[in-house]
């Protein structure tokens, strides 16, 4: 079972998120072909790195998270606009995601936690045509901590790939596991 937000705010205040390297974000840029300009959705941001990450390098990115510990870290930036309060698989859609309305949906360490078919049906309708969702594995996939379970794999993900029968790239990148679906247009 996901944890609540409220154990999650607790895990937030006690640990440090897994960084983002130069390699992860390069790895990110080359498989989905992100460019500057491109609106990105970080759904499950927790404290907003990766959302930072990818502003940096040019994009229009917007944070989603159900944690408020999470996202009140996340918002020091000084940029409370980017990240948005959303429990994504109870809570209606935001209006800031549209159907078709994003370049690139992307999962950092947090697709395992949500309702996976439901949450990617949703990514499916946000995502252009040409565009890309983005999932990458947390690091502690596989390990005893009952928050992640099993390890990302070809024969774990077959059902994630034929939901939309979308062109995908499975890979490995900074020494985790990284799946691209590309919506075909």
């Amino acid at each position: 079972m996901p944890p609540s937000a409220r154990e999650w705010d607790e895990w937030h205040s006690e640990h440090t998120p897994y960084p983002v390297t130069e390699e992860e974000a390069d790895g990110f840029l080359e498989l989905t072909g992100m460019r500057p300009g491109a609106v990105v959705a970080d759904l499950g941001c927790g404290t907003g790195e990766w959302t930072r990450a990818l502003a940096a390098r040019g994009a229009r990115v917007t944070g989603y998270d159900f944690s408020p510990g999470a996202l009140r870290t996340a918002r020091r930036d000084g940029s409370s606009d980017r990240y948005v309060h959303w429990d994504i698989d109870t809570g209606p859609v935001p209006r800031s995601l549209a159907p078709g309305s994003v370049d690139v949906v992307t999962f950092r360490d947090s697709l395992h936690l949500l309702q996976v078919f439901r949450v990617l049906g949703d990514a499916a309708r946000f995502v252009r045509p040409g565009g890309a969702v983005h999932i990458r594995e947390n690091p502690a996939a596989g390990t005893t901590d009952p928050r992640f379970p099993g390890r990302l794999t070809e024969g774990r993900l077959s059902g994630i790939r034929t939901l939309n029968r979308w062109p995908h790239t499975f890979s490995r990148c900074a020494g985790t596991t990284v799946l691209v679906l590309r919506r075909p247009g």
